[in-house]
């Protein structure tokens, strides 16, 4: 049976954001890891209106993106993407020792059958919080440097108005390509992403962040001084001289997640909590300092890392620097160049600009 259970659509076609959807046509390496029970895992758990499907794989694994395995062959499970408020899971081991989950619906234990399963107004419980990263799937993306250099920006509009919204005119330059009826997406340049190399002491630029403002329709456009109208359909705010136009998202954010580790080592830093929060904690949202440059993907997990204060050792007088401790995990759900963005899933600490995020073992 193919467990199917994280695969969730946003509404009119948007992403596919379910947590563990796992097709048996493709090949993950999640599959080679070793399942886990936490030592205090229930053997019966009551699902709660507000749970998730990671709230439920946390109570009782120690790798919760390896939920899958829990279910795999389970032929006591029927359609896994449908658990309820008011069912019951029940945790319990076969002859083998490998631990399975039941889920005892309103007519007992859920069974495979041909039949249709009759939920009447019960809304299944979702992946992940999805209305935490709706807002950035939909409205924000990073542009590198280099992409933000080559970007075509509104210089004026007409009639010279200085507040600009639907159904005005704004004139654009910097366009590489002309077609006309093209419909454009308009951004604004919100946060400057950056790291400091310790060891070359250095500023690298990783990209910045672009907060959605609204699109805008090619009408015509002068080849001699290589400026565009565009009558603006679409505007959350008024439009601006230099904001920015571009006809596809930067972002990935494919049909579903894998929820695996990264296909290499990865040690990042969180170089912004979403909102201008100081610190964060479970379901912020965050920016860190890697992307599809080093192989990241939506679905990948990554723990956090906090660096220690360092100490003096009062009997030798050495600074000492004492260990790391992981204090949470978080999901990629959307990659750049150099940037990602990810969803804190578990936090046992407040999180902070400048910890670190590491590839789990």
């Amino acid at each position: 049976m193919i467990p199917r259970f994280f695969a969730q659509y946003f509404a009119q076609c948007r992403p596919l954001v379910g947590l563990l959807a796992l097709l048996s046509m493709v090949a993950l390496p999640l599959h080679a890891q070793s399942l886990t029970i936490k030592a205090d895992a229930p053997e019966r758990y009551l699902v709660q209106t507000g749970d998730t499907l990671w709230d439920l794989a946390n109570r009782f694994l120690n790798e919760p993106w390896l939920w899958p395995q829990l279910w795999h062959e389970n032929p006591q499970i029927i359609d896994p993407d449908k658990i309820y408020p008011g069912d019951e899971l029940r945790l319990i081991f076969d002859d083998k020792g490998t631990a399975r989950l039941q889920v005892e619906g309103e007519g007992g234990v859920v069974k495979l059958s041909p039949g249709m399963r009759v939920s009447g107004l019960r809304q299944a419980i979702p992946p992940i919080p999805q209305q935490k990263i709706d807002a950035f799937i939909e409205s924000h993306q990073v542009f590198s440097p280099e992409e933000l250099a080559a970007s075509a920006y509104v210089v004026g509009a007409e009639d010279d108005r200085l507040v600009v919204g639907t159904g005005n005119l704004v004139y654009v330059r910097g366009l590489t390509s002309v077609q006309l009826g093209s419909r454009y997406l308009i951004y604004r340049s919100q946060q400057e992403y950056k790291t400091t190399s310790q060891q070359k002491n250095s500023t690298q630029w990783l990209g910045v962040e672009m907060q959605y403002i609204g699109a805008a329709q090619l009408e015509s456009f002068q080849a001699a001084e290589g400026i565009a109208a565009m009558r603006v359909l679409q505007a959350r705010e008024e439009i601006r001289n230099n904001d920015i136009l571009t006809l596809n998202d930067k972002g990935n954010t494919p049909a579903t997640f894998y929820p695996q580790a990264p296909s290499r080592q990865i040690k990042a830093e969180i170089v912004s909590i979403m909102g201008g929060m100081s610190y964060g904690g479970k379901n912020s949202v965050i920016a860190l300092s890697a992307g599809k440059l080093q192989r990241l993907v939506p679905g990948n997990i990554l723990k956090i890392e906090q660096q220690r204060i360092p100490v003096k050792d009062e009997h030798t007088q050495e600074n000492l620097v004492l260990p790391t401790e992981v204090t949470g995990t978080v999901m990629v759900f959307r990659t750049f160049k150099q940037i990602s963005y990810a969803l804190v899933l578990e936090a046992s600490k407040p999180i902070t600009v400048g910890d670190w995020l590491i590839s789990p073992e």
